[in-house]
């Protein structure tokens, strides 16, 4: 689990900084790649939540 939430904060961290820049430079390049970001960030977290429902079921 510890490296679960480390990369939910260097993903929050990532996502300020995207933001941060997008203000600054107005340039939609910094919006985009939050954006993909985000998306695979989802992804990432779906297969992990869908991993652990599997080790729960197998254990059962």
């Amino acid at each position: 689990m510890p490296i679960i939430r480390l990369t939910i904060i260097l993903v929050f961290i990532a996502s300020l900084v995207l933001l941060a820049m997008y203000l600054v430079s107005r340039q939609q390049k910094y919006l985009n790649a939050l954006k993909q970001l985000l998306k695979y960030t989802g992804w990432m977290l779906v297969t992990v939540l869908l991993l652990y429902l599997i080790t729960r079921v197998i254990r059962l």
